[in-house]
This record gives structure tokens, sequence and C-alpha cells, in this order.
């Protein structure tokens, strides 16, 4: 039987249910072709993302149906990532140098009702924003300047006023990928092969608004699971994101009550892959797979 998506959630995240029970819950997606790649998306139902194709990406807030693009002055290469309740929108996108005739450096951004702020973390080359919430706290990923001696790694942070680096223990690099209202953050981060052959793999992480930080790695039963990114949270505590399987094939996730529900975009090969990219207050989602989908969680 279906229900509503909010009483779903409400249901499934009930502490009086079992895992089980979780595990009833499904995803149905709508594909959106044409589009590009949806990454956020608000309770409002607002999307936003990027064109795919052409020289460099254009950056848009989607919304029934119709893109508004973002132009950023002497910037190209918009990309969005993050959108709020409210409408304010982050990314990240590539000045341009008219002597140079390119990009030279990247930098974060924040968008509402056509205005645009800047946002770079002081002694950074790159900045990225990837998520913001309603109280306007901002997540994000940078890189130090190429002098400074940090091997091109990459650092998680959280605006609010300040900037705050993120860094988990002994990782290689940290990106802070998505923030709740309450103030938790999801993102992931990337460790040697214990091998020893140079390469790395990526895990998935919980900063809760109490400041504990929490590893979380796929585990679905008779599943080989490689890495796992986690790109987004809601304020239930429902987290979504991908994993790589054995087989090297990438497939959306669902945690819901610390259960996960696996995601394959129909008509999308393996080796294309799917990616949870968001999930609103109201458990609707954006996906990426074969095109553009949007979802929301059933029972």
């Amino acid at each position: 039987m279906k229900i509503s998506v909010r009483w779903t959630l409400a249901i499934l995240l009930g502490s009086f249910l079992s895992p089980l029970c979780s595990r009833a819950a499904s995803v149905t997606l709508t594909p959106v072709p044409g589009v590009g790649r949806l990454h956020k998306i608000n309770d409002g139902k607002q999307a936003v993302g990027y064109t795919l194709g052409g020289d460099q990406p254009e950056g848009f807030i989607y919304e029934n149906g119709n893109r508004t693009f973002i132009n950023i002055k002497n910037g190209t290469g918009v990309q969005v990532y993050g959108i709020e309740n409210n409408g304010r929108a982050v990314g990240k996108y590539y000045e341009y140098e008219p002597v140079a005739k390119g990009p030279v450096k990247t930098h974060g951004f924040l968008y509402f009702h056509g205005d645009v702020t800047t946002i770079d973390v002081p002694g950074s080359a790159v900045t990225v924003c990837r998520g913001i919430n309603t109280q306007q706290r901002i997540v994000g990923h940078y890189k130090k300047s190429p002098n400074s001696g940090d091997n091109g790694a990459d650092h998680g942070f959280f605006f609010d006023k300040d900037y705050t680096t993120i860094d988990f223990p002994g990782a290689l690099s940290t990106y802070a990928v998505g923030i709740n209202n309450p103030g938790d953050i999801v993102g992931n981060y990337s460790t040697p092969d214990s091998n020893g052959n140079g390469d790395h793999h990526s895990h998935g992480f919980l900063y809760d608004k109490n400041g504990n930080l929490t590893t979380i790695d796929v585990n679905i039963p008779g599943v080989t699971v490689i890495d796992t990114f986690c790109n987004d949270i809601n304020n239930l505590g429902v987290i979504v994101g991908a994993y790589t399987d054995g087989d090297g094939n990438t497939h959306g996730f669902v945690r819901i009550n610390g259960v996960f529900l696996s995601v394959d975009a129909p008509d999308t090969p393996p080796g294309v892959g799917t990616i949870v990219q968001a999930i609103s207050n109201n458990g609707d989602l954006t996906v990426s797979g074969s095109t553009a989908f949007l979802g929301t969680i059933t029972q």
C-alpha cells in the first residue's frame, strides 16, 4: 500500500520498528531527460544542478520543469550543488582571466535573488561549496595553494561567520558535502589502500551537531562494498549517497534508521552507475544515472 512520503519516513524512523521494516521502503524514480545533472533539492521541490556537454557547464535552479541559469560576472563553468528552503544556492565557478583566455582559479559562491557572493576559504587555491541549510551555514571542501606543502589534499570546511576545517583523522582528503538544519554534516574521506599499491578508498562520514565524527560504510548482506560516498542528510537523519561494489559498479543508497537500501536507476548500465545526490525533508530525491531523475521514498 502506498502512503505519503512524509508519513512513511516518520514510521520508518520510529524506534519501535525493527530494521526489517526499514527494508520495506522503496524508491520511485521519474526521469528528467535533457536537464543535465541535478544535485540538492529543497522542501519546495526546487533543485539545483548544471548542464552536461558543451565547452563549460552552466549552473541552474530547476523548478516545475524550468531552469533558471545563474550567471556570474567574470565567471565560467558554474556548477550549483546546494539549495536551502528560501532559495539560497551554493556552488563553484572558475574565474575567467581575459588575458590568459581561460579559467585561473576556482571559487565557491552563494547566490540569492540574482546577487552572487564569492566564498573563498582563506589561503585556498580552490574552494567548492556543496551544501547549505536554512541557517545559511555552508559546507564544502578546499585545496591550499600549490606551494603549501599539502600534497594536493582536499579539506572539508564548515562556514558560519567563520571557517572551520573538517579533516577526518588519518585521511588523505576530506570532503564535506551535505548539511541539515540541526547542523549534522555528511561527506566522505579517502584512505590509502591497505595493499600499499598507491590506490585509495573512500568512506562516508557523519559529523553530528554534537561534534561526534563517525565513519559510515554501506553494509548490505551479500554485497561486497569497496567505496562509500555520503552526499546528503535531511532533518530526520536519512542519509543518501552511493557505493562501489566488488565489480567496480556504482549504486545509489538510502540509509534509514541505520539500514541501507540499494538504489539502481532504470535503464542505467552498470558501467554508468547510479548516485543518489540529495534528499529533502519531505523525502524527495535527486538521482544521477543514464539521465537525471527525481524520486520519492515509498513503502
